[in-house]
C-alpha cells in the first residue's frame, strides 16, 4: 500500500504541475473536492465523498482531447469507510472550438483499486461524463460535471462533481 501512495503522489503532483505544449492545445483540469455519490445499487443508501482529481487532455484533433485522469475517493457510508484509487485513460470530446465556454463528453476507462478495513481488490472500471466549463479569466474556467462510473460488474454509481476548474495551456 505505501508503494500504491508513493506512485499516486508522484502522479498527483506531475499531473498538477504546469505543461508545456509542443503544439496544438492542452488541459489541466483539478478539483473534484466533495463529490456526492447517489449509489445506484438497491442495497445501498446514498454515500457521500471527498474526491480529488488530476486530469491532463491534449488536443489530438479538432474538438477531440485525449487524456489521462487520476482520481483519490474516500466513500462514507453507514457502513464504515472505503477508499478508490482510480487510473484512467480516454477521450473527450468539445462542442465548441472555444474551450473557455465549451460543453464536453468524455468516456475513460482503466483501472479501479478498492482497499477497506477488510480487503484490497482491483476491477476493470470506465466512465462516461458530460461537463460544462464556465470562463473564469483567460485560460481558466470552471468546469462543473456528471459522471456515470461503473468500478465492476456490479458497482455503478453517478458523481456529482460541483468544484472542478480547467486550465488551457
Amino acid at each position: 500500500m505505501k508503494t500504491i501512495s508513493k506512485i499516486s503522489a508522484v502522479l498527483a503532483i506531475a499531473l498538477s504541475s504546469v505543461s508545456f505544449a509542443a503544439d496544438g492545445q492542452w488541459e489541466l483540469f483539478t478539483g473534484g473536492f466533495g463529490s456526492v455519490d447517489l449509489t445506484l445499487q438497491p442495497a445501498s443508501a446514498t454515500s457521500y465523498s471527498i474526491a480529488y482529481s488530476s486530469r491532463v487532455t491534449p488536443t489530438i484533433g479538432y474538438n477531440i482531447a485525449s487524456g489521462f485522469e487520476f482520481l483519490l475517493t474516500v466513500q462514507l457510508n453507514g457502513g464504515g469507510a472505503a477508499t478508490y484509487w482510480n487510473f484512467l485513460g480516454g477521450l473527450a470530446y468539445n462542442f465548441m472550438g472555444n474551450w473557455d465556454e465549451a460543453m464536453f463528453l468524455k468516456a475513460q476507462a482503466g483501472v479501479n483499486i478498492l482497499t477497506t478495513a477488510a480487503a484490497t481488490a482491483s476491477n476493470f472500471a470506465w466512465n462516461v461524463g458530460v461537463g460544462k466549463r464556465f470562463k473564469i479569466v483567460d485560460h481558466v474556467t470552471y468546469a462543473p460535471e456528471i459522471d456515470f462510473v461503473m468500478t465492476n460488474s456490479s458497482t455503478s454509481y453517478l458523481s456529482i462533481v460541483p468544484v472542478q476548474f480547467s486550465m488551457q495551456l
